[in-house]
């Protein structure tokens, strides 16, 4: 009876370090699906900064030629209304 007890403690015992590395693994996997992340959305962000740089140097510009094509189309339909 003690060696099926004793068979039973060994075999949980194996089950649960067995647990334990597989918790260790995917710690580990975890971590570095985690520094991929980071490297990925540090990317982003700059690009996402860049884009936002671009569009305030451009936005006057770009909002000066519009106001002035607005006002072209819009001084030739009151010609062609005349």
């Amino acid at each position: 009876m003690e060696d099926a007890v004793d068979a039973v403690d060994a075999s949980i015992h194996e089950k649960i370090k067995n647990i334990e590395i597989n918790i260790i693994q995917i710690n580990e996997k975890i971590d570095k699906i985690l520094a991929t992340l980071e490297i990925d959305v540090k990317k982003m962000s700059n690009h996402i900064d860049f884009v936002e740089q671009v569009y305030d140097n451009m936005k006057h510009p770009l909002h000066f030629v519009m106001n002035q094509v607005s006002n072209i189309i819009s001084y030739d339909n009151k010609q062609i209304d005349n």
